[in-house]
């Protein structure tokens, strides 16, 4: 099984970050690779005009690779009640706390993106557990936000946060990326070249993006994922920022 729902997701652009079994089924954590923009842009989704086109493609293709392999899709979006995503990626194996509190893949960095999960019936192989990437680290996430929105110990400063992307001594952070996560080397795989016209619209600030999409992933993820969400463990977005990049909870 494991084996088989490897090699059916790169056409998607989607690798596997994790999984677990929990009951009498098999989870299966889907993220996105560096190739995901390029295939994601030429659906129909991406077209239509229609809302949430991001989400929608998920609903799609995951439910597809769902009907495949004989199991169910569940997203970290559509709530409340919001599926417990971040729980499902510390348990995964793969996804660790960083320093700054965001969780950190080995290969995607700080730049998670889990477009959902696919359950599958019975105990099956799941992808080894990885280390910690920051291990070893001189962890230069730690100092990396102007405005000391993440750093460790501390939590989110959200307001801080949202103020200085609205700010034009934000424009670095608002165009190019969380800079806190871009210090995360092991996060470069990720980027690639955005001319999306998404938004922060679920920030309110109203500015297009138009540098780094991985980097745009984290810069609104993390700003509706944390703070103000009345604690449920997952990371929560509405619209077309519906990236799910996974952060750390307040």
């Amino acid at each position: 099984m494991l084996a088989q729902i490897e090699q059916a997701l790169p056409p998607h652009g989607l690798m596997l970050m994790g999984g677990l079994t929990e009951g009498a089924e098999t989870l299966y954590l889907l993220g996105c690779t560096a190739d995901f923009w390029a295939i994601f842009t030429t659906s129909d989704e991406w077209h239509d005009g229609q809302p949430h086109p991001v989400d929608r493609w998920s609903m799609r293709v995951l439910g597809a690779l769902a009907q495949q392999f004989g199991g169910r899709a569940e997203y970290p979006f559509g709530g409340p009640p919001y599926a417990p995503f971040i729980r499902y990626a510390k348990d995964g194996g793969q996804c660790h706390q960083s320093p700054v509190g965001m969780l950190v893949h080995g290969t995607a960095g700080m730049m998670i993106s889990l477009r959902g999960g696919l359950w599958v019936p019975g105990h099956h192989p799941v992808p080894p557990s990885s280390a910690t990437p920051c291990q070893g680290c001189a962890q230069p996430c730690a100092s990396a936000c102007p405005v000391g929105a993440l750093v460790p110990g501390q939590p989110y400063d959200v307001a801080a946060c949202k103020a200085h992307i609205a700010s034009p001594a934000g424009a670095d952070c608002q165009q190019a990326g969380c800079l806190v996560a871009q210090r995360n080397d092991t996060s470069t795989c990720q980027r690639g070249n955005v001319n999306d016209g998404f938004r922060f619209e679920t920030l309110g600030v109203g500015q297009g993006i138009t540098e780094d999409q991985a980097a745009f992933r984290v810069g609104v993820e993390n700003l509706n994922g944390l703070t103000g969400h009345g604690g449920n463990d997952v990371a929560r977005l509405s619209g077309t920022a519906a990236w799910h990049v996974l952060c750390r909870r307040n």
